[in-house]
């Protein structure tokens, strides 16, 4: 991307940056946006670093892909049907006409968000599991009373308050095995 960056002449220096923007009318509400007129802008860096904005605001590139999903002016947009996309809705392949129709029905988003959602679980379940495990270790390490004194003897027959704060322990109750996921994955 650096090579459209310009690089100088005799009488201009060179920039460090490179700009454009895109402005869309949004009259018909087709993007979900209280504004009639959105401005999408990237600038890009020579150390490769780029910079996003909506209406001269600062967002993520998640944030504009999340605002033209569903709308068919998205990358793999249905609006304008290229000689390729025709090609794809003929062909054998079943994934990328489901792709079309998902986009055409309005549930790519949905799918976005799920697909996001199951990898946090994922996520929070590894973390989990390495919590327990290194409570277990702590556990094994940390020296035990030979003899119960008179206050253990009482707590004894109770239930040890700790079981039921172990990481381990929490995700029994919640029906999450440690280090696996028993949620379905998503689809792709």
């Amino acid at each position: 991307m650096e090579n459209i960056i310009f690089n100088g002449s005799r009488n201009l220096k060179p920039l460090s940056f490179t700009e454009v923007s895109l402005t869309i009318e949004n009259t018909r509400n087709i993007l979900p946006t209280q504004y009639t007129e959105v401005t999408v802008t990237r600038r890009i860096y020579r150390n490769g670093e780029s910079d996003f904005l909506l209406n001269q605001v600062p967002c993520r590139l998640k944030d504009i892909l999340d605002l033209f999903t569903d709308t068919g002016m998205g990358s793999d947009a249905y609006s304008v049907i290229e000689l390729k996309m025709i090609e794809e809705i003929i062909s054998n392949k079943s994934e990328e006409r489901m792709k079309l129709f998902e986009e055409a029905a309005g549930i790519t988003r949905y799918k976005q968000r799920r697909k996001q959602t199951f990898r946090q679980l994922e996520s929070a379940s590894r973390d989990l599991a390495r919590v327990d495990d290194l409570l277990s270790e702590v556990e094994k390490k940390s020296p035990q009373p030979e003899t119960p004194g008179p206050k253990s003897r009482k707590t004894q027959g109770a239930e040890n308050p700790q079981a039921r704060t172990r990481p381990s322990a929490l995700m029994a109750h919640h029906g999450i095995a440690a280090g696996k996921n028993r949620t379905t994955q998503p689809e792709h």
